[in-house]
């Protein structure tokens, strides 16, 4: 019998620590709040990738504090063509009959209402008008180096303008220097 009891000890003890690591590593080992908050930690830290996360999530997520919600309503009175009921009622007295007619106009109303609801994401708006101001930046400035380029093409043509007069004059000096020459045959 102490062989027995001799072997199931060190199993039992065994299986006992197998069940305290098993137990251990399920509440620290697979933490999900731990391994959301390292993700979390992980994206926070890089600045491109909250930029591509806040692109992909805007659309889908709304903020509720830069949402404006209005309501229109709109009541319309539709008048039906009346309804035309008869009544007629007959009453005897002694030998006497009397009959009674009376007409009544009923008219209907139907009330239509409309509801419409119009909502703005005014950080949308933001962005769109931060795009508007960027454009009219570049536009700026597309400008301006366009002003210095046709200045500088400017310059350039004032220069080659008074470049091609002066060749002009000294053509035309040689020309007459040398009709001079013929006639005076120096």
């Amino acid at each position: 019998m102490k062989s027995i009891n001799h072997r199931i000890k060190p199993v039992l003890i065994a299986v006992l620590v197998a069940i305290i690591s098993f137990v251990l590593l399920m509440f620290f080992g697979c933490n999900p709040a731990k391994q959301l908050t390292k993700a979390e930690n992980k994206v926070l830290a890089n600045v491109e990738s909250v930029e591509r996360v806040r692109a992909k999530t805007d659309a889908l997520y709304p903020c509720n504090t830069d949402t404006i919600v209005s309501d229109q309503h709109d009541t319309t009175y539709i008048p039906s063509p009346p309804k035309y009921i008869r009544h007629i009622d007959t009453l005897r007295r002694n030998d006497t009959v009397y009959f009674f007619q009376t007409d009544t106009a009923e008219f209907e109303k139907i009330r239509t209402i409309t509801n419409t609801k119009i909502v703005t994401d005014t950080r949308e708006v933001n962005k769109l008008k931060d795009t508007i101001t960027n454009l009219r930046i570049q536009r700026e400035w597309y400008k301006s180096t366009n002003n210095e380029k046709n200045e500088t093409i400017s310059a350039a043509k004032k220069e080659r303008n008074t470049l091609l007069w002066w060749a002009i004059g000294i053509g035309v000096l040689g020309v007459l220097s040398h009709v001079g020459r013929s006639y005076l045959k120096l």
